[in-house]
């Protein structure tokens, strides 16, 4: 049996867009976990960001950002 959607309640293109997550509430924590040793990878996977946004708001924040390298 198959059952179909009344026309009214079909998704559209726009309920398929990703929705940005909100402001960072903490940037001191995303500050101080960073200098705890945390990487910008698992930052921004521990608050549902791109490591983008994490960096600059890093960099904006003064604090200086460790080499990649190992």
């Amino acid at each position: 049996m198959i059952h179909h959607r009344p026309q009214s309640a079909r998704l559209t293109s726009r309920d398929y867009r990703r929705t940005q997550p909100g402001p960072l509430r903490s940037l001191e924590q995303v500050f101080e976990i960073y200098r705890l040793g945390k990487s910008t990878y698992q930052l921004a996977r521990q608050f549902g960001r791109t490591v983008t946004p994490i960096t600059s708001h890093l960099r904006r924040g003064g604090v200086e950002l460790r080499s990649r390298q190992k």
